[in-house]
């Protein structure tokens, strides 16, 4: 597997806000997204898991 360049990189961000991003984001284009850092975060409007389990990234 190749190395991973992030498309954008935001430097302080809300949660909530991010959540909102993202799910404008997917409306318009398809895009695998792998968060990392989140194990066991849920997303503040959704309550969905982020991130299942660590990576070996972490």
């Amino acid at each position: 597997m190749g190395a991973y360049v992030p498309l954008h990189k935001l430097a302080h961000y809300d949660l909530a806000d991010l959540e909102t991003l993202l799910k404008a984001l997917r409306q318009k284009i398809k895009l695998t997204i792998e968060f990392v850092g989140f194990t066991g975060e849920r997303w503040p409007k959704s309550q969905k898991l982020i991130q299942r389990k660590r990576v070996p990234l972490e």
